[in-house]
């Protein structure tokens, strides 16, 4: 019992400087998370990190809406790093000219359902769904500051604008995503993430660099 109390004192503490909100290992454990993979579930580290602006949250309180089973199935190719899938959650989406556009980010899974360790997917990736087939069209953060040719801008502000309201739904509303983004000192600003930096609307701050 010492031992544990012991632990959420440091996890309470790791908490705070983060600028997340405190709250008990029992909460944690009440809300903990489960994301689909190749049909199973694999339960989630307490801890995640987002890879748009590396927003560092407790999965059991800032949940944001798992990747559905239709963009698992249809980009397998796209969703296998180095011998593990990456399952997680819709961050973005946009609909442009028959192409569907999703930004993802979540967990590095064991391939198989195996004893391997699940990993935090820092990179991300934003997939390009067609009919005709899925392809990567790179980390999610880096096509969001240095979008490819095949993606149309029209396309990337909408991407942009759906990440933005995704993000305030899950940490709560839009005030309470950017007190985040100033206590963890990631706001994006205007100069190298102009599309970010409108969707979001912020008024100044810095930058984290682009991966």
């Amino acid at each position: 019992m010492a031992l544990r109390l012991s632990f959420e004192r440091v996890f309470r503490g790791t908490c705070r400087a983060a600028g997340w909100a405190v709250f008990s290992m029992a909460a944690v454990a009440a809300s903990a998370q489960e994301l689909p993979i190749a049909g199973q579930t694999q339960e989630l580290p307490i801890a995640g990190q987002e890879p748009v602006l590396g927003l560092r949250f407790p999965v059991g309180r800032v949940q944001f809406e798992p990747l559905p089973a239709d963009v698992l199935k249809a980009c397998p190719a796209a969703l296998a790093v180095e011998g593990r899938e990456r399952s997680g959650w819709l961050l973005a989406q946009a609909q442009e000219g028959g192409h569907r556009y999703v930004a993802l980010g979540g967990f590095l899974m064991p391939r198989g359902g195996g004893a391997a360790q699940v990993e935090t997917d820092l990179r991300g990736a934003v997939v390009d769904m067609t009919s005709a087939g899925c392809e990567l069209l790179g980390p999610a953060r880096r096509v969001f500051d240095a979008p490819p040719p095949a993606l149309p801008a029209a396309a990337l502000e909408q991407l942009a604008a759906d990440l933005a309201r995704r993000y305030a739904q899950a940490f709560g509303s839009a005030d309470g995503l950017q007190a985040v983004m100033r206590r963890q000192r990631l706001t994006p600003a205007a100069d190298a993430s102009p599309v970010l930096h409108k969707a979001l609307g912020v008024v100044d701050g810095g930058m984290v660099p682009v991966r």
